[in-house]
C-alpha cells in the first residue's frame, strides 16, 4: 500500500490542528471531557500521519487514522458531551478523517490478510492428511464459484508479489511469469462467470461480484508491478 498522498496527508494534519484548537475557538475548554478528547485525539491524528508510516508502516497508519475517526464519532456518547459544540466538532472531524483515509487500500489489506489466514489453515490441514487420503483424493466436481476463484487469484498473486520482493533467482522469476499468466487466464474466467450470473442477481449479489472482481484485478496488478520494468507485466495486467 502506498504512503498517504500529499493532499490527504496535509488535509489530515490540518484537521488535527483544527481539532486541537476547537476548545478555545468555540469557548468550550470548561467541558473537561470534550476538551481532553479533542487534545489527545488531535495529537494522535497528527502522529498517525507524520510519524507512524515511518515507524509502523503505511497500512498500520491508515488503520489507526480510520480508527481515530471512528472514535471521534462515538466519543461524544461514550464520554457524555453529546449535544455540545465539542460533539459537533468531533463528529465533523471524525467523518473527514475517515473520508481522507485510504479505505480501498485497507480493504485490500484485509483481503490479503484473510487469504494468508486461509493459506495457513490449508497448510495445517495438509499436514494432517494421510498418504491414503492424498492418493484417493478427487477434486471438486462442481465448477468454481466466483468467490472461490477470486481467493485463488489473490493467493497466487500474493505469493508472486512476495517472491519477487526477495531477490528471486532467474528460475523463480520465470515461474512467477507463468503463474501471473495463469492468474490472467483465471481473471478472464472469473469475469465470464460474473457476466453469466449478473442477470439473475440482486443488488447485494451484484455488489459482491463487483468487490470480487475488484479484489482479483487489484491483486494481479499489484503482482505485476513487482516484476522488473523491462518485462512490462504491470502494463499488461492493468489493461486486462
Amino acid at each position: 500500500m502506498p504512503t498517504v498522498s500529499g493532499w490527504r496527508k496535509w488535509a489530515t494534519v490540518l484537521l488535527g490542528v483544527y481539532l486541537f484548537a476547537t476548545p478555545w475557538v468555540f469557548g468550550s475548554p470548561a467541558n473537561a471531557a470534550g476538551s481532553a478528547n479533542a487534545w489527545v485525539v488531535s495529537v494522535c491524528l497528527v502522529v498517525a500521519v507524520l510519524r507512524m508510516p515511518i515507524v509502523s508502516g503505511p497500512r498500520t497508519a491508515e488503520v489507526v487514522r480510520a480508527g481515530l475517526g471512528a472514535w471521534l464519532l462515538a466519543s461524544p456518547f461514550m464520554l457524555g458531551f453529546a449535544g455540545s459544540s465539542a460533539a459537533w466538532n468531533a463528529w465533523i472531524v471524525g467523518v473527514l478523517a475517515i473520508a481522507f483515509a485510504d479505505v480501498p487500500g485497507m480493504a485490500f489489506a484485509l483481503v490479503i490478510l484473510a487469504a494468508s489466514l486461509r493459506r495457513a489453515r490449508l497448510r495445517f490441514r495438509a499436514r494432517r492428511l494421510s498418504p491414503e487420503e492424498i492418493v484417493g483424493y478427487e477434486g471438486p466436481e462442481e465448477p468454481p464459484s466466483p468467490g472461490r476463484l477470486c481467493w485463488h487469484i489473490v493467493e497466487i498473486s500474493h505469493q508472486i508479489h512476495e517472491t519477487l520482493r526477495r531477490r528471486p533467482s532467474e528460475a523463480q522469476v520465470e515461474a512467477c511469469i507463468l503463474g501471473h499468466a495463469a492468474c490472467l487466464d483465471d481473471l478472464t474466467a472469473l469475469i465470464g462467470l460474473i457476466a453469466d450470473r449478473l442477470p439473475k442477481s440482486g443488488p447485494i449479489q451484484r455488489r459482491k461480484f463487483g468487490l470480487v472482481r475488484w479484489a482479483a484485478t487489484r491483486s494481479i496488478h499489484r503482482a505485476g508491478e513487482a516484476f522488473p520494468g523491462a518485462l512490462g507485466i504491470s502494463q499488461r495486467s492493468g489493461s486486462k
